[in-house]
């Protein structure tokens, strides 16, 4: 008898396991990036952040926002005025993927088409990985118009015309 038990806990434990187990890989099936998609095919129609540049290396962050594919996302990382590419990353609000990109900015202090007084950025996105990754396909980015009115360490940004990932 007391072996007929222990068979039965035996066989509850493996049922209990199995369900656990696949339980846990459709948690993880679903919690893992969402997939690859090329590069240049995500238009995102606006994009508010602020950047500090008060420091040694400046840091940007924001929203991109009204975007065909994703919704929007965060955007983080260095913004190296200079035109050298800097690491940064899109974490799309889907809560899936996020995108590693390399930002890089070509400045002109004449404002180009922002309002007077900004500082035109016509920036270029490259992703490195995740959703959206550049190779094979077309290379992103934008206008991003800087109103640096707040100093260096307070300077707001937003996209003139949309942003391509």
């Amino acid at each position: 008898m007391r072996h007929f038990r222990l068979s039965r806990l035996a066989a509850a434990v493996v049922m209990l396991g199995s369900t656990l187990g696949i339980a846990g890989g459709t948690l993880l099936a679903t919690s893992g990036p969402a997939s690859a998609v090329a590069g240049g095919v995500n238009v995102c129609n606006t994009f508010n952040g602020v950047a500090d540049a008060s420091g040694a290396v400046a840091i940007a962050s924001g929203t991109l926002s009204d975007c065909h594919q994703q919704g929007s996302g965060m955007l983080a990382g260095v913004f190296d005025i200079t035109g050298a590419p800097a690491p940064a990353s899109i974490a799309w609000a889907t809560g899936h993927a996020t995108s590693s990109i390399a930002l890089s900015a070509a400045i002109d202090f004449s404002g180009g088409p922002c309002p007077a007084g900004d500082i035109a950025a016509d920036v270029t996105i490259v992703v490195g990985g995740g959703p959206y990754m550049t190779p094979p396909a077309a290379t992103g980015g934008g206008i991003l118009c800087a109103d640096i009115s707040g100093g260096l360490n307070n300077i707001v940004l937003t996209n003139f015309g949309p942003v391509v990932i």
